[in-house]
């Protein structure tokens, strides 16, 4: 959420916002490793400046494998196709599938399965999710505070309770990036 806000507040729609455009890296300066993301691919990028203020878009974004709901014919969209990219970045992380989204006819809300976890988990996800599916505005100030305030209530969960959700997310990282590491090893044979 932190990227996209970055990237939104610079009049920035990235467009292809998937998992495959974030690099996980590590590096070591000054005898510290650290650990961070890199975001990649701003080949779909809009770049919001050349439009007029209040645009709003329509259709698909050429060479864009993300398909939001509103890129369907007769909708808008404007900030929808990174938020949706998010949401399913989110859920395949959690999960490890992806998304189905449920929708009835001429229904506007998008709606979710979401898989059976703990209470307390289910309620945060339910909130995440739900808020990137369904985030509608088109101005960028309310767009921007949407993010905030959604990055707060996640970074509250995560650090409550002792920060035991966010351990939780760290272990289940951590075998997804050894299970990543191992399939490149067998790759390389």
């Amino acid at each position: 959420a932190e990227y996209m806000g970055t990237l939104h507040s610079a009049d920035v729609i990235h467009g292809n916002f998937t998992a495959e455009n974030f690099l996980i890296c590590t590096e070591i300066q000054h005898n510290d490793s650290t650990h961070g993301l890199k975001m990649i691919n701003f080949d779909t990028c809009i770049d919001l400046r050349k439009y007029e203020n209040g645009t709003i878009f329509k259709d698909t974004l050429a060479n864009c494998p993300v398909r939001c709901y509103e890129m369907r014919p007769g909708l808008t969209w404007k900030y929808q196709a990174d938020t949706f990219g998010l949401c399913e970045i989110i859920y395949s992380m959690l999960f490890g599938e992806s998304m189905e989204l449920k929708n009835s006819i001429g229904d506007v809300r998008q709606t979710f399965r979401v898989p059976r976890l703990e209470e307390c988990q289910n309620k945060i996800w339910e909130t995440v999710f739900s808020t990137l599916l369904n985030n509608r505005p088109v101005d960028k100030e309310n767009h921007l505070q949407q993010l905030s305030q959604l990055y707060n209530q996640c970074d509250n969960a995560l650090t409550s309770d002792g920060g035991k959700l966010l351990n939780d997310l760290q272990v289940e990282l951590a075998k997804q990036s050894l299970n990543l590491y191992i399939w490149a090893e067998n790759q390389e044979v």
